[in-house]
């Protein structure tokens, strides 16, 4: 059988939750250090249960939704290069009308 306790869940729960600044025998370095490391495996659950639930949905929901996205995207982008054109278009504007009216004269 495997001994490890940090294959136990309740260990796991415990150290997770374990303040170690508290503990007088630990320098304020290792102190910090578990800590981070606390944080560390806290997100790393994290994540491990955000890709549990994301491999759980089925690929061709996933597919409808990145196409969707896409089209989403595909539409941002064109509105962004149309507002980029008219800035461009406006600022250079006034330049031909003072080309125009210095020509004249």
């Amino acid at each position: 059988m495997d001994q490890n306790p940090l294959n136990d869940s309740h260990s796991h729960h415990a150290l997770l939750n374990k303040d170690y600044h508290s503990i007088p025998q630990l320098s304020q370095t290792e102190r910090e250090l578990l800590a981070e490391y606390q944080r560390l495996v806290r997100n790393l659950d994290q994540l491990s249960a955000q890709i549990d639930r994301l491999t759980t949905v089925p690929t061709p929901q996933i597919l409808e939704t990145l196409r969707n996205l896409e089209a989403k995207t595909s539409l941002v982008f064109t509105l962004l290069k149309a507002s980029v054109y008219s800035i461009f278009m406006q600022k250079a504007q006034p330049e031909d009308q003072m080309s125009y009216s210095e020509s004249a004269y």
